[in-house]
């Protein structure tokens, strides 16, 4: 797998994808695994192949290569809620979905030259495995604490790291203060999900949730949700206030809230009185 020039992706072009169509005859199952585990947070995500090229169905490899393309596949669903807000945030600014870390680590040098892992969005740092035969390998974490999304072990940044990243494991960070809307899990985008807000304690942390019916224009008319969140960090405890925008008659699907890295009190502050999130059943983790 060759490394992707990220430092040259600061323009809005969110069609960036990674396919399997021109591997061909060196096509394997660690290739294959590799290639869908970051094309799972890729904006534009699929496998295909070209004419006479070896078969590159899951299957072909066994069945371990198939649980381990499904577990991205149905990761790929579920940060389907993120991936679309990231998406409305570039079409308002155009501001890319998939960043360089220099981009929102300007005045960290370390930055500069680093082409082999990137950021979705502003917050959630993701190292792909570019080398055959590897299961471990040296991630920069830019200042700031970053949380394993795997194991929720936390490291201090400003520094690199060495992380264990077995066949089934793409190394995912993310950084304190980051709100997160994870969907539950679904066979494809025609079905309802339901929501659940991720949230890694941090000060001034913010994120804007966008919701729309997923298929039709009527966004254009005003038929669809913004919810702002913003997390506060107080004496005691850990507050989220929440505002909403856009169409106040939307029922947005979100049902619940997981805290991680804070172990007091949250509180969770409604500015609108639109929605009720005193409902949401909130877990501290």
């Amino acid at each position: 797998m060759t490394e992707t020039p990220l430092t040259l992706r600061v323009i809005p072009q969110n069609i960036n994808h990674r396919t399997l169509h021109d591997i061909q005859e060196i096509l394997d199952q660690e290739l294959l695994i590799r290639w869908t585990q970051v094309g799972a947070f890729m904006p534009y995500f699929r496998n295909h192949s070209v004419q006479d090229s070896i078969r590159q169905e899951p299957w072909v490899f066994g069945e371990d290569t198939t649980e381990i393309v499904k577990k991205y596949i149905k990761l790929r669903y579920k940060w389907l809620p993120y991936l679309y807000s990231l998406f409305h945030e570039s079409s308002q600014t155009g501001v890319p979905i998939v960043r360089p870390l220099v981009m929102e680590y300007p005045e960290d040098e370390t930055t500069f030259n680093i082409s082999d892992q990137f950021l979705l969005g502003s917050n959630v740092m993701i190292a792909p495995i570019l080398r055959p035969g590897t299961t471990h390998r040296s991630i920069y974490l830019p200042e700031g604490v970053w949380y394993d999304y795997w194991t929720k072990e936390s490291y201090q940044g400003g520094k690199y790291v060495l992380i264990e990243a077995a066949l089934d494991k793409l190394p995912i960070f993310i950084k304190e203060g980051t709100i997160l809307p994870m969907g539950s899990e679904v066979q494809n985008t025609t079905e309802n999900q339901i929501l659940e807000i991720e949230v890694y304690a941090g000060d001034k942390g913010k994120f804007s949730l966008y919701e729309d019916d997923g298929s039709s224009l009527g966004y254009k008319d005003g038929h669809y949700s913004i919810t702002n969140f913003q997390t506060e960090m107080n004496e005691g405890y850990l507050k989220v206030n929440v505002n909403i925008s856009g169409d106040k008659q939307w029922k947005s699907q979100v049902k619940g809230m997981k805290v991680y890295g804070y172990s007091g009190d949250v509180r969770v502050e409604n500015l609108t009185e639109v929605r009720e999130p005193e409902k949401w059943k909130i877990e501290i983790l």
